[in-house]
């Protein structure tokens, strides 16, 4: 008896230093992040845009990830020199790479590269009566490239929220617009 309280008097602290909190990785390769995000962009061309997007991210060296990610875009169409208005809703996936520049405790800074492709349908209206039915309808596909800026806060071990600002140009769809996107993400390793 005096041995078995002899030895778990001797095992104790091992048992607590296995309980307390190890100060986790952040950025680090082999990371893998999912979110979500909301945003909204302005171009000359389209006008206002609303998006969602929603992706998966993983670091393939330390501050450095490669993201993908998938897109829902609706937005307005007015352009008064052609009397045209319309509503265009689109479906996009994509692909980018992250550096994260700069890390402080639970505040990061990074940039942007990107490409994403999709497809979105086009219902022109009538500018003299816009709550018709479309005069038109066509589908098209749109390349776009993006570079931007954007933080990321560490909210606990595992959430995380983000913040980014990025310049857009697709060719296909002739608009340069400046997205500015908010989001939620969870670190799942």
């Amino acid at each position: 008896m005096k041995n078995l309280l002899i030895s778990i008097i001797a095992l104790s602290p091992l048992c607590s230093l296995a309980q307390t909190s190890v100060k986790s990785p952040w950025l680090e390769q082999g990371e893998i992040q999912v979110g979500v995000g909301v945003g909204a962009a302005r171009g000359g061309y389209v006008g206002f845009v609303a998006r969602t997007t929603s992706y998966v991210q993983y670091f393939i060296k330390d501050r450095w990830s490669l993201r993908l990610e998938g897109e829902y875009e609706t937005y307005q169409l007015t352009r008064k020199r052609d009397q045209m208005a319309g509503r265009t809703q689109g479906f996009g996936i994509g692909v980018s790479t992250q550096y994260y520049f700069l890390q402080r405790d639970r505040f990061a800074l990074y940039g942007k590269v990107g490409y994403n492709y999709g497809k979105t349908t086009n219902n022109v209206y009538n500018p003299i009566d816009p709550t018709g039915p479309p005069t038109k309808t066509f589908r098209s596909n749109y390349n776009r490239v993006s570079l931007g800026v954007g933080a990321q806060y560490r909210l606990g071990e595992r959430w995380l929220i983000n913040g980014l600002i990025e310049q857009q140009s697709s060719y296909s769809l002739k608009n340069n617009s400046t997205n500015v996107n908010i989001g939620v993400g969870f670190r799942i390793r």
